[in-house]
């Protein structure tokens, strides 16, 4: 059956099976505008939220839920596709997670020091098994966008996402980065490994093709990054209190928004984690600290993206808890799907 033959007969507004596709969709990866890659590791959480199991937790909760877009009514005619991890993948995340937890229980016993040989030497494997993950991940993004795919990538921690920035800078010459979290992502410490939650924006902001870094929502940051973000001029923070407060003081959403987006190239990737959200749309990603965006404005900050002619050259939505959390894996579905139709609808533009 051709594509236009399986548009003709899906009904979008009947109960769909449990098929293997995103969102009970009929399209295959070869059919689908965008394949949401996956990216089973990361770890430098704790291990009872299970990230790294993410993408199976969004992919079995997905065909329950609506094919409802008020921002694009009949997106799901382009195709969304979620390629699970296989194989060796899994394997090398699973030791990934393992290693991460190991220097986790570690560093709870007392101060990491890299002059310790284990941590040295744990340090070093899980440095290497990043960079086996990484390059993988940034192959089959390429080979995606080389078929003129977009795509989405659903982590595992925020740090995943380095492969398919990776792969972008390769394509573009100049792009920037909206960030909607909980945290900086810019420490530079030399006692954990560079790619982390804690760290993965620095090392991101080393590519040449990232002109702009725009954080929204932050609510936790380290003095350091205070510091660091303060006297650079193509970082620009909006934190989490200081968005309420104008709110409280009369300032429209729509205002703040545009003050998050304005100073974004024409191109732009949008990092999105869970935490990001009140917690209520996150039971059980760990932690669950109080504050966030509801979900309506942290998709309607994104839409403000498209309503203003900038292309979303990827995404990627990270930190969403594991397999055997219901409530986080439909949430996590809803939200991939909404922010895969606003960056498809962004192309067209």
């Amino acid at each position: 059956m051709s594509t236009a033959e399986k548009v003709k007969n899906f009904n979008p507004a009947v109960p769909r099976p449990n098929n293997g596709h995103f969102m009970g969709l009929p399209f295959s990866e070869s059919e689908a505008e965008v394949v949401l890659l996956s990216a089973p590791w990361g770890g430098d959480g704790p291990m009872e939220s299970g990230p790294h199991t993410a993408p199976v937790n969004i992919l079995e909760n997905s065909h329950r839920l609506s094919l409802y877009d008020p921002d694009q009514p009949e997106a799901w005619k382009r195709g969304i596709y979620l390629r699970l991890p296989e194989g060796q993948v899994v394997l090398q995340g699973n030791r990934l997670v393992e290693k991460m937890a190991a220097l986790r229980l570690f560093a709870q016993k007392g101060s990491i020091s890299s002059k310790d040989g284990y941590v040295q030497a744990l340090l070093e494997e899980i440095h290497k098994e990043n960079i086996l993950l990484r390059n993988g991940l940034r192959q089959d993004a390429s080979a995606l966008l080389g078929q003129k795919k977009q795509a989405g990538l659903i982590g595992g921690d925020t740090s995943t996402q380095l492969g398919l920035l990776e792969a972008l800078a390769e394509r573009y010459n100049e792009f920037g980065i909206l960030h909607l979290g909980e945290t900086m992502g810019l420490q530079q410490r030399p006692d954990i490994p560079v790619y982390s939650s804690d760290t993965w924006l620095t090392a991101a902001l080393k590519l040449d093709s990232i002109k702009r870094l725009a954080l929204a929502g932050v609510r936790s940051a380290t003095p350091d990054e205070e510091a660091f973000t303060a006297g650079r001029e193509h970082i620009s923070v909006f934190y989490h209190h200081e968005i309420r407060r104008r709110l409280y003081r009369g300032h429209t959403f729509s205002q703040i928004c545009s003050d998050i987006i304005r100073g974004l190239p024409d191109k732009v990737y949008l990092s999105f984690d869970i935490h990001a959200l009140q917690p209520q749309y996150r039971p059980n990603a760990v932690p669950s600290t109080s504050g966030g965006f509801d979900f309506e404005e942290a998709l309607y900050l994104v839409k403000r993206l498209v309503d203003a002619e900038l292309e979303v050259i990827g995404f990627g939505l990270c930190g969403v808890a594991g397999q055997g959390n219901v409530p986080d894996g439909q949430a996590g579905a809803i939200l991939a799907y909404r922010l895969a139709n606003l960056m498809s609808a962004s192309r067209e533009l």
